[in-house]
């Protein structure tokens, strides 16, 4: 929705990718108000302040940030299964070891197929 119909919406045409802008992103979106966060990534692009090819890295990544977050608070031990595919899930594997965590990455599709044997539903 913030890509298409969003105030945020031309400046969100970047890729997410690890860099600074995506650090810093992430740091923010862990500790800062998810609404002002948004809000200020406009006010930079705006102004000048930052470009739009980070202002997408940056937006995205505060929205990963907050999620992160919310979910390292949950991990006492700090570990964090992510089940993606390999560009998301490295994204958010950066996110967990940018907020101190350490992250497992489980390719999604193999961890389906995986399930569903173990179901005994399909055979391969």
């Amino acid at each position: 929705m913030l890509r298409t119909h969003g105030l945020l919406a031309r400046q969100l045409g970047g890729d997410v990718r690890d860099g600074p802008a995506f650090r810093e992103g992430v740091a923010e979106g862990a500790q800062r108000d998810l609404a002002a966060g948004l809000f200020a990534t406009r006010a930079a692009g705006l102004l000048g302040m930052r470009d739009d090819a980070d202002a997408a890295a940056h937006a995205n990544d505060l929205l990963i940030g907050a999620d992160v977050s919310a979910r390292l608070h949950e991990t006492p031990c700090g570990v964090v299964h992510v089940l993606a595919d390999r560009v998301l899930g490295a994204v958010y594997a950066a996110a967990v070891e940018v907020l101190g965590g350490s992250a497992i990455l489980v390719d999604s599709q193999a961890g389906f197929v995986n399930g569903i044997i173990q179901t005994g539903r399909f055979a391969p």
